[in-house]
């Protein structure tokens, strides 16, 4: 999946984030970099939705709040981003524009810190 990467969200979060919207990601590998691209897709169930195959019921008592998945296209088709590396960002939807203002600034704020913290 090349040029591509997975991103999650919380259930609220998740409701407002449509294809086509524009992204931001950051990784540590790259500090001071910001990747920019678009929702190609999304998808509208987490693990959480899933029973096995057996018919039983999962345990929900101790689990994780769930995470939805998005798939973003990134303006860079050729960058190297190996499978299970993490990042940060952001889908800005325009919903509370001010909002994204500020995930902007922590976005920029948050890669110029992985210089500090890069390789640890």
């Amino acid at each position: 999946m090349k040029g591509k990467v997975v991103a999650t969200f919380d259930q609220a979060s998740f409701l407002a984030v449509q294809p086509g919207e524009y992204a931001e990601v950051i990784f540590s590998m790259y500090p001071g970099q910001i990747f920019t691209g678009k929702v190609e897709s999304i998808a509208d169930i987490t693990s959480g939705g899933t029973l096995t195959p057996s018919g039983a019921l999962p345990d929900v008592s101790a689990r994780a709040a769930p995470r939805f998945g998005a798939i973003i296209k990134l303006d860079d088709p050729d960058l190297r981003v190996p499978a299970g590396a993490q990042g940060a960002g952001a889908v800005y939807t325009g919903k509370v524009q001010f909002a994204g203002m500020l995930r902007m600034g922590v976005v920029r704020t948050n890669t110029i810190l992985n210089y500090v913290a890069w390789g640890t």
